[in-house]
């Protein structure tokens, strides 16, 4: 930023000033109160719209003008364009630089007044470094955090480093309690690494298993077949009952013959008592006096016919012998059922000889103890197998816990890893060093051409003359640093104007090391304009590179 000409009326101390600057170093020098100070500030004005001295209120802007004026204006040719800016109402005509720390160069001691959030802002800012969710997911990848944690941590960093660390702090505990919980042991980083779920038994072979298996399947496929041979053989009847059964077939061809007399008994005994009953029935008178005619009656079927008369017949004999046919009858019957089933038991033994199943053979016969031996053998691989798949599951559940607590161990480690890199000296760190080292690069070659001890910024923000704090140091040497600091804003913001007042606060053997390291500032291009004021007694003679401008009565 070229300063070429400079022009104020009625601001403050300075009722009217005009000037072309010659070389790109400006001494403004004069006695006290002849308005070098006014000078600056009204060139800060012109291009900042800065109000100096305490003048904050719109209402208040007035009190710029020069006692007795009515208005004023500053104009300021910047690059060739005139920026010119009232004082009454600041009204702006021309385009001021757009330079966002242009301020900061304009009044040197600003930055040692800014507070430590506004100042690492700034520096951030000059240095082109980035502490955005971008800038720190990537500087998050470079350490080795993993995404899914950094997705997490992103919305969290909007409130801070301080919160997004704790947020990660906390995860970091989740996660060895977790740990803990699965294991059933204190968390230990040491213990963590590696830790695996102990198991009582060998894990089994897996060959071992399938063959118990084959073994189970194959005794089982026995069972059903020797389970058949058994009620085969408990159908087969006893020899006596088959004995038995065989002599009751045998007499079947008997129990037919017996069973043809004994139905020609009872035939005949059934023709005797009804021969008899007919013979008592046709020899006995059977009737009664008929009520009319007094001849003897008797009914036929529904009739009532006259009785015929008595033929002489015993009747009593006949009822005698037809009692006797009747009990005759009567055994002949009872012996035709025995007959009948004398021979249903014959034929029914044959029968069931007949439908007999084949005798059992020998394996069959054996199949009782067979079944035994199955049994026992198939409970011993029964027990071996399960056995066997218990320890399987001991050992899956083994490998299940190990697995869980690993992931849980890789979880605490990397959210501690998170943690440890958004603490302090973690990530805001680096990005800090980032922000400061080209900072405190520059004003380690300022103070190595001026020759004066270097002004730093510290980690914590600090401001540093020589090593030692700022707000210790003589006011020569807070001189010395506000101006390295506003040269180094200058240079690195792209400002490229440096304006110092109260020069006069160094010794005169100082003056020379300050001016000539303006004038490196302009030669190595790091700035276009210096302007500098000084309580001077006469007018100095700078030789070339450096225009001289004096205010007062007398040069």
């Amino acid at each position: 930023m070229r300063i070429t000409g400079i022009t104020v009326s009625n601001f403050l101390g300075l009722p009217h000033f005009q000037h072309s600057l010659t070389e790109p170093v400006l001494f403004v020098a004069g006695g006290n109160g002849d308005g070098k100070s006014s000078l600056l500030q009204a060139v800060r004005f012109a291009l900042t719209g800065a109000m100096p001295r305490g003048v904050t209120k719109v209402a208040d802007r007035n009190l710029l003008l020069t006692e007795g004026a009515s208005k004023g204006y500053v104009q300021v040719e910047v690059d060739g364009n005139p920026v010119r800016r009232t004082v009454s109402t600041a009204k702006l005509t021309g385009d001021a630089p757009e330079s966002p720390h242009l301020d900061l160069c304009l009044e040197a001691s600003q930055f040692a007044r800014l507070d430590d959030k506004d100042r690492r802002k700034l520096l951030f800012a000059i240095a082109g470094v980035k502490a955005n969710g971008e800038a720190v997911s990537e500087q998050m990848k470079a350490q080795g955090i993993r995404a899914d944690i950094i997705q997490d941590l992103l919305p969290r960093l909007r409130a801070g480093f301080e919160a997004a660390a704790a947020h990660a702090r906390d995860k970091a505990t989740e996660a060895r309690g977790a740990w803990r919980a699965v294991s059933g042991e204190n968390y230990g980083s040491t213990k963590a690494d590696g830790w695996t779920a102990a198991v009582e038994v060998e894990e089994p072979d897996q060959a071992a298993i399938e063959e118990h298996a084959t073994a189970i399947a194959d005794l089982r496929a026995r069972v059903a077949p020797l389970h058949a041979a058994i009620a085969k053989v408990e159908a087969m009847l006893p020899p006596d009952k088959l004995a038995e059964l065989q002599a009751q077939a045998d007499g079947q061809g008997k129990a037919e013959g017996d069973l043809a007399m004994a139905q020609q008994a009872y035939d005949d005994a059934a023709e005797a008592v009804a021969k008899l009953q007919a013979q008592l029935q046709a020899g006995a008178t059977g009737g009664i006096p008929c009520p009319c005619c007094g001849k003897s009656v008797r009914i036929d079927g529904q009739r009532l016919v006259v009785a015929s008369e008595p033929d002489g017949t015993d009747t009593q004999k006949v009822l005698n012998d037809l009692a006797a046919a009747k009990v005759r009858a009567h055994d002949a019957n009872t012996q035709l059922q025995v007959a009948r089933r004398a021979l249903a038991c014959a034929q029914a033994a044959a029968s069931t000889l007949a439908n007999l199943p084949e005798a059992p053979t020998d394996e069959e016969l054996r199949a009782p103890d067979l079944l035994a031996d199955v049994n026992q053998l198939l409970q011993q691989h029964e027990r071996e197998h399960r056995a066997l798949l218990d320890a399987r599951a001991q050992h899956e559940r083994a490998k299940h816990r190990t697995e869980q607590a690993a992931r849980h161990h890789l979880d605490a480690a990397a959210w501690k890893l998170a943690e440890e890199n958004l603490a302090p000296e973690g990530i805001p760190s680096i990005l800090l060093a980032r922000a400061l080292d080209p900072v405190n690069a520059t004003l380690a070659a300022a103070a190595s051409v001026a020759g004066w001890r270097p002004a730093a910024v510290t980690r914590d923000i600090t401001l540093t003359y020589g090593g030692r704090p700022y707000a210790l140091v003589s006011e020569s040497e807070q001189w010395r640093a506000d101006a390295m600091f506003a040269a180094a804003i200058a240079q690195l913001a792209g400002a490229r104007i440096l304006m110092l007042d109260r020069f006069d606060v160094l010794s005169p053997l100082a003056r020379g090391d300050a001016l000539d390291w303006m004038d490196h500032l302009v030669a190595e291009g790091h700035v276009d304009t210096v302007i500098v004021a000084g309580t001077l007694k006469e007018r100095p003679d700078l030789g070339e590179g450096v225009d001289v401008v004096w205010l007062g009565a007398t040069a």
